[in-house]
């Protein structure tokens, strides 16, 4: 048992070792290329810094920062909460180049194969060339085809057209007559469209005809109204007057 246990140790003292060696490697001091530093998120450096520092620069965004930056090449891209992806030179805070999403930026940037990747609360993971402007294009605004309406064609007046609207007036004023109304102005707009018909011009023979025509149909409106109401008087009279019979 005892020989077995030597032999362990030397097993055991091995993978200590490659154990060791593995989180160096993975935890080497430099850039910062995601969330907790690197794909194991061990959110370790073994980079040294004095314990005494000053503020060498600040950004201003134009939101809350709930974004931890990343590091990578000389430039800090960090999200905020005005809906912007920010790159930013490591040294001096001087702005390279910022992008808008379409909703707030809280996740950390992460960077790989020179790429810049991060995702938005609009739904959308976007990906940035580390060391060029930002290079994706918003999708394309789709808008329907206007519909075209047609505009209608009338054809202007002619010499039939005016004719035929001074007939149909004739015809309304003469039942309007009929019915005892008084149009003595639709007769007098009725004149002028004939006169107007005569001189050729067509455009006032067929407005005054038109306008005649109104006048007739409002007048034979007037008299069934005043029909309707009279009718409906006699029959409450004798209705009333057949009530105060039966009651004797």
């Amino acid at each position: 048992m005892k020989n077995l246990s030597l032999l362990n140790k030397p097993v055991k003292i091995v993978r200590i070792i490659a154990i060791l060696f593995l989180l160096i490697s993975v935890a080497q001091a430099g850039d910062w290329r995601m969330f907790h530093h690197d794909a194991r998120h061990t959110g370790y450096t073994n980079e040294s810094i004095s314990d005494e520092l000053e503020l060498l620069w600040s950004y201003k965004t134009g939101g809350f920062v709930h974004s931890s930056p990343a590091v990578a090449d000389g430039k800090v891209f960090v999200g905020s909460g005005d809906n912007k992806i920010y790159c930013l030179d490591e040294d001096t805070g001087k702005l390279f180049w910022s992008y808008e999403t379409g909703s707030y930026v809280h996740s950390s940037p992460a960077i790989a194969d020179g790429k810049v990747f991060v995702g938005s609360d609009d739904a959308k993971i976007y990906c940035f060339g580390s060391k060029t402007t930002p290079t994706p294009t918003p999708p394309p605004i789709i808008r329907p085809s206007p519909t075209i309406t047609p505009v209608p064609t009338t054809s202007p007046p002619t010499f039939a057209s005016a004719k035929t609207a001074i007939e149909e007036a004739k015809t309304k004023i003469s039942e309007a007559n009929s019915r005892g109304s008084d149009l003595t102005q639709a007769e007098l707009l009725l004149e002028e469209a004939e006169q107007a018909l005569e001189n050729g011009d067509y455009d006032k023979a067929t407005e005054f005809a038109e306008q005649a025509k109104e006048m007739a149909e409002m007048a034979i409106m007037a008299h069934y109204t005043l029909t309707a109401t009279v009718i409906a008087v006699v029959i409450f009279i004798v209705v009333s007057v057949v009530r105060i019979l039966r009651k004797r």
